[in-house]
């Protein structure tokens, strides 16, 4: 019994050492807890920062997956606005080149057309010079018959003269009147054949185209018909000719020494 108050004097220490144990340990058991929660308060409030953030990212991915829809859609209508123009500029190059195709051939047959106009003209103007040559031909044949006219006009006053000569001499004795009559008559025919080849002169005259005028003939075309055409400007010419030519066989056929005696009586009695 007088142990007793030691044994719970020795309890109780060990009972005091027990609970100063426990608390030392609850405390820092504690302290670790206390840490911990805090660790962890600071990661939740971190987890609700990155949270926010991620909240916020999605949002603004949202906007942007929006937007690039947006974009997608219009690069979508751009695509078929670019096809639809695509289209219409293989057109329009189709066109374009059939219109160049149309315009060559057309600046071919141009071209062409030039051709044949620079010929036409070539050949005008050698039809030019040809007609030039030929109206200078014609004026020099003008000219010639003018002076057979008046070579012919002043034959025929000298006649006029012998013959008037010649009608005072009928009134001579009548042993003379016989071959003074033959005279007379040759004269006359003379006189008449003269008349006719200055007709036929006048004629030819009348006939010539006038001067400065071009004749009516046609176009050469073929390669003889510039020959053809040359032939038929001399053709009045040799008709002239072949006419006067007629006439002075006449008058030497069937009066031979009349004319070179009436002009010799004519000019010796003027």
């Amino acid at each position: 019994m007088r142990n007793l108050p030691l044994f719970l004097f020795l309890f109780g220490l060990v009972f005091f050492f027990y609970l100063f144990y426990i608390y030392q340990a609850q405390s820092t058991e504690l302290a670790i807890l206390r840490e911990q929660l805090e660790n962890l308060q600071q990661i939740n409030v971190n987890t609700k920062k990155q949270l926010i953030d991620a909240k916020a990212e999605i949002e603004k991915f949202r906007n942007v997956e929006e937007a690039m829809k947006n974009e997608n859609v219009e690069c979508i209508n751009k695509f078929d606005e670019c096809t639809t123009q695509l289209r219409n500029a293989k057109l329009k190059v189709d066109n374009d080149v059939l219109e160049k195709n149309k315009l060559e051939r057309t600046i071919k047959d141009k071209e062409d057309l030039v051709i044949e106009l620079r010929r036409s003209v070539a050949e005008g103007e050698r039809n030019t010079t040809s007609l030039k040559s030929l109206l200078s031909s014609q004026e020099v044949i003008s000219r010639q018959l003018n002076e057979k006219v008046e070579i012919l006009k002043k034959e025929m006053a000298a006649l006029k003269g012998t013959a008037n000569s010649l009608s005072r001499n009928i009134e001579n004795p009548v042993n003379e009147q016989v071959p003074q009559f033959k005279v007379h008559e040759t004269a006359v025919e003379v006189t008449t054949t003269l008349s006719s080849a200055v007709l036929n002169s006048f004629d030819l005259v009348a006939q010539r185209p006038h001067e400065g005028e071009v004749p009516q003939l046609a176009l050469p075309v073929g390669p003889g018909d510039r020959v053809k055409l040359e032939d038929q400007a001399e053709e009045p010419a040799r008709d002239a000719d072949k006419s006067l030519a007629r006439d002075e066989d006449y008058n030497e056929k069937k009066h031979p020494p009349a004319p070179d005696t009436l002009l010799e009586n004519g000019g010796e009695q003027l």
